[in-house]
């Protein structure tokens, strides 16, 4: 799942938050290009797991719970900095996803982590 805010806020130079002029289609077909293309090569490498990719506008969390209904593992993301060390610091997606997933959760430390 790939999920963005929608719409898509700007600060503008008076201090107020504007939305700005964006194509919705567009973005959501980048978003699944960028998709796509991060999961390119683990399909290749893993032809038995099946992944599914959907692009949706707003809360990741939800849709990332929505769809954990019906996933066999829901894999998430962690930050790269850490409040203290040795603690890793989990984003507000990635704790609504331990607390609230039908299914298991993966949580996967960056690549440089």
């Amino acid at each position: 799942v790939a999920a963005y805010p929608w719409p898509v806020l700007a600060f503008s130079a008076f201090g107020d938050f504007t939305p700005t002029v964006t194509d919705q289609e567009a973005a959501e077909r980048e978003t699944l290009r960028l998709a796509e293309g991060a999961v390119a090569g683990l399909r290749k490498a893993h032809p038995e797991v099946e992944v599914d990719l959907y692009v949706a506008p707003g809360d990741a969390a939800g849709h990332l719970v929505a769809h954990s209904r019906d996933a066999d593992l829901v894999v998430v993301g962690r930050h790269r900095r850490r409040l203290t060390r040795p603690a890793p610091m989990l984003g507000s997606v990635t704790q609504a996803v331990l607390l609230h997933a039908a299914s298991p959760v993966a949580v996967v430390p960056p690549a440089d982590a």
